[in-house]
């Protein structure tokens, strides 16, 4: 048996929220030398290893690698999302293998981390179970190294739980100043965890979850109001949406060339090629827009806000609204019940004649009563809460359907202004935004059409009496 001793990484490669992991299987990846390594899959229930490549570079999406690999299992996982570090942990390693009568039967590596822990990875070839069995005396890695392994895994699924929006519980009675500010320290520590993919453009997601967790928390401080101090939150309220205003370039035009495809399987064959100057132009836009998000969130207004909006976070100063000591449970549920009957004041007054910007305005509605139920979803019974969520959810889809359409319909028309002045840009292109632009706005008629059916059971009768029941049980005592 021979090997050498190196100071590497390991890494604990996965989407950043985590899909691998939810479907049993870890992967690791270690480099060698340069660039190059070794990707291991294990089982995340046994540490087993499922597949050991030697790869060039470390791979930054499943295209990198096999697509039968297990099946097909992790591309299906997967479905597009980046590869990206959950966990990285210095490590020294010793990599070394078993042969008998010159045939490899097993791999064995040990692994010292920084906390002074040591993982003994003994993996036996597939073929050869009988032989290592004999030459090792049964041992293996689920026989030496199973706590560590899982101690690794739980690290990346705590960074996976981060980046998968979700957030922590919350006791009926506690106050409302404590409960708040550990939803804003989640939501921040989600926003910050998609700066850098954001930043290094590994995935179109990472902005996206960037952008969600700002939305979430100045929605949060526009609805759940006197707790902090006045001067906190309406500068807290303008930093987010300071974030929110630099990045929206970005994420439309993401959101456009992501679904490029759509587009051109909405026109006839032949017309399909004329919409080549626009991905063109498209693609150019966004090279922009990304170079000035880099700048943004790597500036000096963007850090001071984040550091700023932390130390507010742990300061009791900054809790001296007259709601600040009471009940969280009191001050989720009359928000909650508030934002609810606002929704239905409103989308009862909807009708034929009321402008676009009515519905607009009701979508927003929706998606702060839906960021409440879910900020505060643990302080109710789940089978109470999530049929709420489900009924908004599809309101808001709808709701959602019909904005899109409007604004795509004015953002065609817009990018066709810009090409229309482009002498080397054909007819036929500018035919083509056309036709899209005529599509959006009849879609958008019909799903105005749609809007009662979909409206009607969110403000049944029994789902009023729901949320009134709702916001005044919960899901433990207040003691």
């Amino acid at each position: 048996m021979t090997g050498s001793l190196s100071r590497t990484q390991l890494r604990v490669l996965d989407s950043i929220d985590g899909r691998l992991l939810s479907t049993g299987h870890v992967l690791f990846w270690q480099p060698t030398s340069g660039r190059a390594g070794h990707l291991s899959v294990r089982s995340k229930d046994t540490g087993e290893r499922l597949v050991l490549l030697p790869l060039r570079t470390q791979p930054a999406s499943i295209a990198d690698l096999p697509a039968g690999l297990l099946g097909g299992a992790l591309h299906r996982a997967l479905n597009g999302r980046a590869l990206v570090d959950l966990v990285s942990l210095r490590v020294d390693a010793k990599s070394a293998d078993v042969s008998v009568k010159d045939q490899t039967i097993a791999d064995v590596t040990a692994q010292q981390f920084v906390d002074d822990t040591c993982c003994l990875w003994i993996d036996t070839r597939r073929g050869f179970e009988k032989e290592a069995k004999n030459a090792l005396g049964g041992s293996g890695t689920r026989d030496s190294n199973l706590e560590t392994f899982h101690r690794l895994t739980k690290d990346a699924e705590k960074a996976a739980q981060l980046n998968n929006k979700g957030f922590p519980a919350l006791k009926p009675a506690q106050p409302a100043s404590e409960a708040v500010a550990i939803l804003h320290k989640t939501l921040l520590a989600q926003m910050m965890s998609q700066v850098d993919g954001t930043c290094r453009d590994v995935d179109i997601e990472f902005l996206h979850d960037l952008r969600v967790a700002s939305r979430r928390a100045r929605s949060l401080l526009q609805t759940v109001k006197s707790v902090f101090a006045e001067d906190v939150q309406t500068s807290a309220i303008e930093g987010y949406r300071w974030i929110g205003q630099q990045t929206t370039d970005l994420r439309d035009l993401d959101v456009y060339l992501d679904d490029f495809p759509a587009l051109e399987a909405a026109l006839s064959p032949e017309m399909r090629s004329a919409l080549q100057p626009f991905r063109k132009l498209l693609t150019q836009d966004r090279s922009r827009a990304l170079r000035k998000v880099r700048t943004t969130l790597t500036g000096k207004r963007f850090g001071g806000f984040t550091k700023d909006w932390d130390a507010k976070l742990a300061a009791a100063e900054s809790f001296t609204g007259a709601d600040a000591n009471k009940p969280i449970f009191d001050i989720a549920g009359e928000a909650i019940w508030k934002r609810y009957r606002r929704i239905c004041k409103d989308g009862a007054a909807i009708n034929d004649e009321r402008p676009a910007e009515a519905l607009h305005d009701l979508r927003k509605q929706g998606k702060k009563l839906r960021y409440l139920l879910e900020f505060f979803a643990s302080l109710y019974p789940e089978k109470i809460v999530k049929p709420r969520i489900t009924a908004l959810k599809k309101l808001q889809d709808l709701l959602g359907a019909y904005q899109d359409c409007a604004v795509q319909a004015e953002f065609l028309e817009n990018k066709a202004a810009r090409l229309r002045k482009d002498v080397s840009v054909p007819a036929d292109t500018l035919m083509a935004m056309g036709a899209l632009a005529d599509q959006r706005l009849q879609d958008e008629k019909r799903l105005r059409q749609d809007f009662q059916s979909f409206f009607k059971p969110f403000a049944s009768d029994a789902e009023r009496a729901g949320y009134r029941d709702m916001t005044k049980s919960a899901k433990t005592s207040k003691k």
